[in-house]
């Protein structure tokens, strides 16, 4: 396991090795674009399955990597973060999921 580089043209997924290098960038092998670096959490969907990538696409532009995503409480001007949030099925639970968490977006 580790972390996985995604091209989002391609839509394909790459095992490279990578270098914890500040500013590094990886491009993709077929088509030169850059890739994303995902978490080892990452499943890739099949190539065929557009509409799952279109998923993923939508995610991983506004920040979420398939990082862990925990529910947030806040009581008392104190905030708790509690148990881990599944990552949506489809767009339209996608674009309620970013909204509600995007404070946990990468950036």
């Amino acid at each position: 396991m580790g972390y996985k580089k995604i091209c989002l043209k391609c839509r394909k997924s790459f095992n490279i090795k990578m270098e914890f290098q500040s500013g590094h960038t990886y491009t993709c092998p077929g088509c030169g674009k850059e890739m994303k670096i995902m978490t080892h959490r990452f499943r890739p969907p099949k190539n065929s399955e557009n509409h799952k990538w279109e998923l993923v696409e939508y995610l991983v532009l506004n920040g979420f990597k398939y990082q862990r995503i925990y529910e947030k409480i806040e009581e008392k001007g104190k905030t708790t973060y509690l148990k881990q949030v599944a990552y949506p099925e489809n767009l339209k639970e996608a674009k309620i999921f970013v909204e509600k968490y995007r404070d946990q977006a990468i950036r």
